[in-house]
């Protein structure tokens, strides 16, 4: 009876693993753009050849994230005139081959968290209509890239390198597109802002993400070709010095963040006589002291200076800013070793004008300033030490 049940056991197991499919499972729907076709991962890892995908004259999308994939084969992808986006994001593809070439109406194509070292010099030139590509978190070498591999992507608007190692890369790497919007490069080991970021083509880019880098200073005339600049963030570097003018180009500029990084000391022209720049933010920089008139003829509305050094600002702060043409409307100072008299002025000032702030810091659960004997607000650079360290001892 024994022997019977384990068989029996044995057939079965045998039955379902040979329902286990190793290829991906795909099935045909119908997406914003028209038919698509999603698919679901097999329990191997897989190589993408013709015949997996059907041949439907009509289909504008194919989804094959996270399908265990690790190369095309050529052809795979062909026979779609009407293929406009391909998501191939989370598989293991180490390279790509000349798998494109029949997907000419090709709009989006999504390549981000595989594991390619390299991009051949014609892997895109087919690709004449692509408005964007994600090569995000692969292991690409800037320096190994030639120059000419975008050459034929007159009509990118989005592209995204982050993730890669991008020091090195040429100069003239992004020269032949024209429709730029969005450049995104986190992550990519750069110590510098790259030189082929702001080449005088890309003039048309209205957001640039540097985040998560090694860079350490910002100099003038880095964006004196970028005046279309919306946005701009730095955030998570090392940066400590930035010159006065580096900004003063972008006349359309509406947010800089520049939070996480080691800054001490700000020019106060930094931000001057930019008219459309409403968000600023500065949190968690070193800084210890920044004047109201650092924002004159700006649109400032939001402005973040928490985690910082700051132990009182000048008198009448927020008014001054109104004075200068500014008009706040949200205004974080939390997590800095205040003086409480300096604090409290702050906070009658917010109320008064009814400034948004982080109130949920300031209503009596936690300490957050420290004082003297003499209740004032000392407002001069030679106190700081002292309350910092004072601060520091009590609640840091």
């Amino acid at each position: 009876m024994m022997e019977l049940k384990v068989a029996t056991c044995f057939a079965l197991f045998l039955c379902i693993f040979k329902t286990v499919h190793a290829e991906p499972n795909c099935s045909n729907g119908f997406g914003a753009t028209g038919p698509n076709v999603i698919c679901i991962a097999g329990a191997e890892d897989y190589v993408l050849r013709k015949g997996l995908v059907s041949d439907n004259d009509l289909t504008t999308a194919i989804v094959l994230k996270g399908c265990r994939i690790t190369s095309i084969e050529e052809g795979a992808l062909g026979a779609l005139p009407a293929l406009e986006d391909i998501d191939l994001s989370q598989n293991s593809l180490q390279a790509l081959t000349r798998m494109l070439d029949k997907t000419p109406n090709l709009l989006k194509l999504n390549l981000s968290n595989n594991r390619i070292e390299s991009l051949q010099l014609n892997i895109f030139d087919a690709l004449t209509k692509l408005k964007s590509l994600d090569l995000s978190n692969n292991v690409i070498l800037g320096r190994n890239i030639q120059s000419r591999v975008f050459e034929e992507l007159h009509h990118i608007e989005f592209l995204d390198l982050s993730g890669n190692f991008m020091t090195g890369t040429p100069e003239n790497l992004l020269q032949a597109l024209q429709s730029i919007k969005t450049l995104k490069l986190s992550r990519c080991n750069l110590d510098e802002v790259p030189k082929f970021a702001t080449h005088p083509n890309l003039n048309s880019m209205t957001r640039l993400t540097l985040s998560a880098n090694l860079i350490t200073a910002l100099h003038n005339k880095l964006f004196i070709n970028s005046e279309k600049l919306e946005s701009i963030e730095f955030d998570d570097n090392l940066i400590e010095f930035i010159q006065e003018d580096v900004f003063k180009s972008l006349k359309n500029i509406k947010t800089i963040s520049l939070q996480h990084n080691k800054i001490k000391d700000l020019p106060e022209s930094l931000f001057k006589s930019l008219p459309k720049l409403g968000n600023i933010n500065l949190s968690h920089n070193l800084i210890e002291y920044i004047p109201a008139n650092a924002f004159r003829h700006t649109g400032l509305k939001n402005l973040n200076l928490a985690d910082n050094k700051f132990t009182y600002l000048q008198d009448n702060f927020c008014l001054e800013l109104r004075n200068s043409g500014v008009r706040l409307k949200k205004f974080y100072f939390n997590q800095n070793p205040w003086q409480c008299a300096c604090l409290n002025d702050i906070l009658i000032e917010v109320k008064k004008m009814g400034i948004h702030y982080n109130g949920a810091k300031y209503i009596g659960q936690e300490p957050v300033c420290v004082t003297t004997k003499e209740f004032n607000c000392q407002r001069q650079p030679n106190y700081n030490e002292e309350y910092k360290d004072l601060y520091n001892d009590i609640i840091g």
